[in-house]
């Protein structure tokens, strides 16, 4: 008899401890509920997090591109500066390059009336390298002045103008253009016409365009070259007048 008494009693038991578990349950859901809440407010703080970064960086993007917009004009208005500048510059170089081919015409006009060299004087210091820019200058836009002023480029440097002798010149050591001008000024700027030490220093020219051209058949060597302008140079500025 007790065994079917015995029966009831479990499944009472057990329905006893079910319902003693039950807030144990619920205590764990309403753990996950409130894990969950915290998650979801967590990624809602994300959310707004992202929102507030966007925003940031549409600031960011729309100051950006503010400034772009400004250096775009600043750009702009560089750029017409600099197109007025070298419109200014290349009318002040033309009117340079209409300077130096008067020069080497003045001296044209003093040669075919029978003036003598030692009486025709320059005004400006000698430039063989901007004169030779003067004279293509001419060859493009006056071709009579051109051929007057090639006259006065010969008698000024001894040097014929022409394609060969302006690559020459053009590709030469700088010694040899420097060297070129003194001797252009030594015999016709009108300082150098009473110094005693002129024709001395002519000579010294002449020796060092000589050996450049190789008229001698002599190597010269560029160490040789700077060296001796070096000694002209010197004689030059101490004895100049």
């Amino acid at each position: 008899m007790e065994p079917e008494n015995s029966s009831p009693q479990t499944e009472n038991g057990s329905i006893a401890d079910s319902i003693s578990s039950l807030p144990s349950v619920q205590d764990q859901l309403t753990d996950r509920i409130d894990n969950l809440a915290q998650i979801l407010t967590v990624l809602g703080n994300k959310n707004g997090l992202n929102e507030q970064r966007m925003i940031n960086l549409q600031v960011q993007i729309n100051n950006i591109t503010h400034r772009l917009v400004n250096i775009e004009k600043h750009l702009e208005v560089i750029e017409e500066y600099v197109k007025a500048r070298d419109a200014q510059l290349e009318g002040h170089d033309t009117h340079l390059l209409y300077l130096r081919a008067g020069e080497l015409e003045t001296i044209w006009d003093k040669v075919t009336s029978n003036i003598e060299l030692e009486d025709i004087y320059i005004l400006h210091g000698a430039d063989v390298a901007l004169d030779m820019q003067a004279l293509n200058f001419l060859d493009e836009t006056d071709q009579q002045r051109y051929e007057v002023a090639k006259v006065g480029f010969k008698n000024l440097y001894g040097f014929l103008f022409n394609d060969e002798n302006e690559q020459k010149i053009t590709n030469a050591p700088p010694e040899i253009r420097k060297t070129i001008d003194k001797r252009a000024n030594l015999k016709f700027l009108r300082a150098w016409k009473w110094s005693s030490e002129t024709e001395h220093l002519v000579d010294m020219c002449d020796e060092i365009l000589e050996k450049w051209e190789n008229k001698l058949n002599w190597y010269y060597p560029n160490v040789q070259l700077r060296q001796e302008y070096e000694e002209l140079e010197t004689l030059y500025i101490n004895k100049g007048v």
